[in-house]
C-alpha cells in the first residue's frame, strides 16, 4: 500500500471524479486466436470477472464491436478503485485531523498530594481483605 506523506485531495473532489465517471467493468478482457477449418485465423474477445456470490469465474462472450467499449469500461473501473482508495485515504486523514489531541502537559502523570492520614500507608487495601473482596465477587 502507498502511503504518501503529502495531503489527500479535498473529499468533495475526489467524490465530483466518481459522479463523473463513465460505465465501469470489473474484470479482464481476454483474446482467444482459433484457427478455421479453411486455414484463416479468428479472434475472439471475452471479460472474465469473478463472482463472490457464486465462487466462480464468469467469462461472458464481447463482440468484436464492442472490444474497445469494454475496454475502456474497465479501465474506467480502475480508475474508479483508485479514486475509492484516495476516498478512504483523504476520510482517514480528515478523521484524524478533525481529533482533538491532548496538549502535553496533560499527558505527564499528576501527584496526588498527600494528606497527613495517607502519610506512610499503602494506597492499596491489605491482602486479607482483597481476598474476602474475591470470594464475595465469586459468590
Amino acid at each position: 500500500m502507498n502511503f504518501s506523506t503529502t495531503r489527500p485531495r479535498n473529499r468533495a473532489t475526489i467524490l465530483a471524479d466518481i459522479n463523473a465517471a463513465q460505465p465501469a467493468v470489473a474484470g479482464t478482457l481476454t483474446s482467444k486466436t482459433r484457427t478455421l477449418k479453411n486455414g484463416q485465423t479468428a479472434t475472439y474477445y471475452q471479460v472474465q470477472r469473478w463472482d463472490k456470490a457464486k465462487k466462480r469465474n464468469i467469462t461472458t462472450h464481447v463482440p468484436q464491436d464492442k472490444v474497445e467499449q469494454v475496454r475502456a469500461a474497465i479501465e474506467q473501473h480502475r480508475r474508479f478503485e483508485a479514486l475509492a482508495l484516495e476516498l478512504a485515504q483523504a476520510d482517514i486523514a480528515g478523521i484524524l485531523d478533525n481529533t482533538p489531541r491532548p496538549q502535553q502537559q496533560d499527558l505527564k502523570k499528576k501527584r496526588c498530594a498527600e494528606s497527613p492520614s495517607t502519610r506512610g500507608k499503602s494506597a492499596r487495601p491489605s491482602a486479607a481483605r482483597s481476598t474476602r473482596l474475591n470470594k464475595t465477587a465469586r459468590a
